[in-house]
């Protein structure tokens, strides 16, 4: 039953099973191509809100962005943020969220977004070693340039940009 999840302060959202890199060791089979439909959808993210805001805790609470790549699916992530802060209203900033990521698509519109739409406070990005390697390990698909000066680039942007708090794993 629902009272068995009361007072909930962290939520790990899922929000897609694809993920622009092939790494070898991943449980997502490979990297074997898979249809962006795997990821979630916006009748599945309002079944989200509405869990998240029938179990939330009063004051503070989180919601850390899981995936294949969770920036694959930015239109969940940024959907569920908004119902949740228009249900909240003038305590919108009761909820801070996280995300894990690859690092590729975290440009600097995705930071600015991320900042102001979805309440970000800290992010970790995965990086697998350095320029040979990780680029070796990570095999993008339908990439035209290097993905780990890609990545390079995204996080000194991040820390020029941002004052978020950023792991690197």
């Amino acid at each position: 039953p629902l009272s068995d999840y009361t007072n909930l302060k962290h939520y790990v959202v899922f929000t897609t099973n694809n993920c622009n890199a092939r790494c070898p060791y991943c449980y997502e089979n490979n990297g074997e191509e898979k249809p962006i439909e795997r990821g979630m959808t916006l009748k599945t993210a309002e079944k989200v809100v509405q869990f998240i805001l029938n179990t939330k805790k009063e004051g503070k609470f989180e919601i850390e962005w899981f995936g294949g790549e969770p920036l694959l699916n930015q239109k969940v992530i940024s959907y569920i943020c908004k119902r949740i802060k228009d249900e909240l209203g003038e305590a919108s900033d009761e909820f801070n969220s996280k995300i894990i990521t690859n690092g590729l698509l975290f440009n600097e519109d995705v930071l600015n977004k991320a900042i102001t739409d979805w309440n970000l406070k800290t992010a970790q990005i995965t990086l697998d070693g350095i320029e040979d390697k990780y680029n070796e390990i990570k095999r993008y698909k339908n990439v035209k340039f290097n993905p780990f000066k890609k990545i390079i680039k995204n996080i000194e942007t991040i820390l020029k940009k941002s004052d978020l708090s950023l792991s690197i794993r």
